[in-house]
């Protein structure tokens, strides 16, 4: 599974684990702006926040249902990638 998208100034819930399943996921996010503060939360509970000057990058393994959300004040790409299992 691969997600891709821009976030500019606000908060994005960026990927939902499906119903049934297990994801193994990489979350790379790059800055576009200089030096954006970054917020990436699972499930509403902060994972990290600061500023980020270069690619910010993190595995995680999740459990339906569970929802990555990033918040930006500048403008960063976000990439998750990895494998889903059901």
């Amino acid at each position: 599974m691969r997600v891709a998208q821009q976030i500019t100034s606000t908060t994005t819930a960026t990927y939902t684990v499906p119903a049934g399943a297990t994801a193994f996921l990489f979350v790379d996010i790059f800055p576009v702006s200089s030096n954006p503060a970054i917020t990436v939360s699972i499930n509403n509970i902060t994972y990290f926040t600061g500023s980020i000057s270069g690619m910010w990058s993190c595995k995680l393994t999740l459990d339906a249902g569970d929802t990555i959300t990033v918040q930006t004040n500048g403008t960063v790409n976000v990439f998750i990638h990895g494998a889903v299992e059901v």
